[in-house]
């Protein structure tokens, strides 16, 4: 081997087609470091002789694609939607390279993304669409890879928000891991965001005011959140005294980072039956049953942290399908249970 140390850590120095390399192997002992130097020497072998490509890491793809775009109109969104990418690949797979980015993995960060920041589908689409526009530039013109993989893009009419029956929560209760089952429960009676719910903190509690309250900086509006919990909610909190000194939620006595989507969460529903179903379904499954049980809109607005009536109103259907329902309940047809017999006094 041919590691020399110069300081503190130890440097490769040999040369591979007329070309010499030397620099550092980040390592301090020499058998590390001539590790390191064998894995550069097999990577540069493979990529000579056996015609195989080296991985590109995601950040060099995206410093080279904004570079490319930096004289667009369009450029303050491109760049914020390659730094929402760069920051959610880093949370869920750090140092990735482009041939390890495949449709699950971006179907995990995307649905991460939009249960958090409670997007819409056309806010998503154009994340992806900025997305496959880095994969076809590195396809067809870096010629970095082989393939694009295949972006999903989600239909951006304006459909209903998807919410649970009864029957169908607690199916999806009674599938759930033992874990999740106490999260689901508390989002269900709280309506909490997916991020507020399982990084839930004791602090965050004031049991004797009955309310649990999420922080500005954890509120997706920057701004306190006061979330009032019933005493099935309470009693979900007790059930977890004494598991973490910091978080009320944990996964094996530790916080969670996470849920995996593809490994977890999507054959948890696929068990109940309830495909497709996001995390974030259970907020609008909490909203719904609160606008089908009487809460006004205002009463709402304010339970759900939202800082408008237009995020609410996307709601009002179910309380004017109820209302039909219940007007139902008067007939002037005879021989009806619910008919009411008028005297005409003419």
């Amino acid at each position: 081997m041919s590691v020399i140390k110069r300081g503190q850590f130890y440097y490769t120095n040999f040369y591979f087609k007329g070309k010499r390399y030397r620099k550092s192997t980040g390592a301090t002992e020499k058998s590390e470091a001539e590790q390191v130097e064998a894995r550069l020497k097999r990577r540069l072998f493979e990529q000579d002789r056996l015609g195989i490509k080296p991985k590109t890491p995601w950040d060099k793809a995206a410093v080279k694609f904004l570079r490319e775009k930096q004289e667009l109109r369009s450029y303050p969104d491109i760049y914020s939607h390659i730094d929402i990418l760069t920051n959610l690949f880093a949370r869920n797979t750090p140092d990735i390279h482009l041939e390890d980015i495949d449709r699950n993995l971006i179907d995990d960060i995307l649905d991460e993304y939009q249960d958090e920041r409670e997007c819409s589908n056309a806010r998503r689409n154009r994340i992806a669409s900025t997305l496959r526009s880095l994969f076809n530039l590195a396809q067809k013109e870096w010629e970095w890879i082989d393939r694009v993989p295949n972006i999903r893009f989600l239909d951006e009419g304006n459909r209903e928000p998807r919410w649970l029956k009864p029957e169908e929560a607690q199916r999806l209760i009674d599938c759930a891991p033992k874990h999740l089952k106490d999260p689901i429960r508390f989002s269900l009676l709280t309506g909490v965001r997916k991020s507020n719910c399982l990084g839930m903190q004791w602090e965050w509690i004031v049991m004797k005011n009955r309310q649990a309250f999420i922080p500005a900086h954890s509120a997706k509006g920057k701004r306190t959140i006061r979330v009032p919990l019933n005493e099935e909610a309470l009693q979900i909190i007790r059930n977890n005294v004494g598991n973490h000194p910091e978080y009320v939620f944990t996964y094996h006595g530790k916080p969670f980072v996470q849920i995996d989507n593809k490994d977890t969460w999507k054959p948890l529903i696929e068990r109940a039956g309830l495909t497709p179903f996001r995390w974030h379904d259970l907020r609008h499954t909490w909203a719904s049953w609160h606008i089908m049980r009487g809460t006004t809109p205002s009463e709402l607005m304010e339970l759900g942290g939202w800082t408008s009536l237009k995020m609410v109103q996307r709601y009002a259907h179910l309380a004017e399908s109820h209302l039909h329902q219940a007007a139902k309940n008067i007939s002037l047809r005879p021989n009806t249970a619910s008919s009411i017999h008028l005297e005409r006094n003419d």
